[in-house]
């Protein structure tokens, strides 16, 4: 009888070790799988940026038409008002492009961050998950060893 105690004490604790191997493994890929889908945000939020920069370049030459046109209608020159209106535009779009660049590098350092982040917490799990597993077979070995030792016979 106590062969067979110590056998399904071994068997549990075999079982349970492959449950927490397995646990690991998946958070592992889980972590995988969230490093790459935040990689890819990045790379999204990069080519938004992008966008963002061309429209803010497109608008600001639409505008510095529309005032050099303006005072060509008028007759007069790009000097005066005309010029601080355009050297303004220019600056607005200047500060403009440096604000987003600044948004779109902050965003990117910390979606990366947060991918490196994911891979470490499950190489951390599918560690944790070995180390669990050999205790359960150690346990189980221990309790099994007991077993057999109480009841030779």
């Amino acid at each position: 009888m106590s062969a067979i105690l110590a056998a399904t004490t071994l068997l549990g604790g075999g079982l349970s070790a492959l449950g927490e191997l397995q646990a690991g493994q998946e958070a592992f890929r889980t972590g995988q799988v969230n490093a790459s889908v935040l990689r890819r945000q990045a790379k999204i939020s990069l080519i938004n940026r992008q966008q963002q920069e061309r429209d803010l370049i497109k608008r600001a030459t639409i505008v510095r038409g529309e005032v050099v046109a303006g005072a060509a209608g008028q007759g007069t020159t790009t000097s005066g008002s005309v010029a601080a209106i355009l050297s303004e535009n220019a600056r607005e779009t200047s500060l403009d492009r440096l604000r987003l660049l600044f948004e779109q590098e902050n965003e990117a350092a910390g979606l990366s961050f947060q991918a490196r982040e994911s891979k470490r917490a499950g190489r951390v799990a599918r560690s944790q998950s070995r180390l669990a597993a050999f205790g359960s077979l150690l346990g189980a070995s221990g309790r099994a060893a007991v077993l057999s030792r109480a009841n030779p016979g």
